[in-house]
């Protein structure tokens, strides 16, 4: 069994990031948190590791971008606020 298996949604916003709902091993910690009307792009962190000894594996993955906002000025957000992780203060 694995000892990390983590997945953190994060929403971008013209003001930064927000952080979604996170799960771990598949069950939702604290709230669930839908994507607020304000964003823009949600991606995905997902954070696993096979077992104490092993390397940590960190992917991210956009997951769902506005179709009203320009890649242009998502990727331009993008540069400007970084990608954040878990522990990245909101």
């Amino acid at each position: 069994m694995a000892e990390d298996n983590l997945n953190i949604q994060f929403y971008l916003t013209e003001n930064g990031w927000r952080e979604g709902t996170r799960k771990f091993f598949g069950s939702i910690q604290g709230n669930k948190r839908i994507r607020p009307r304000t964003a823009i792009a949600t991606f995905e962190l997902h954070i696993y590791q096979r077992s104490g000894f092993s390397p940590e594996k960190r992917s991210w993955k956009e997951i769902w971008r506005s179709a009203e906002i320009s890649s242009q000025h998502i990727n331009t957000l993008l540069i400007q606020f970084g990608t954040p992780d878990e522990n990245t203060k909101f």
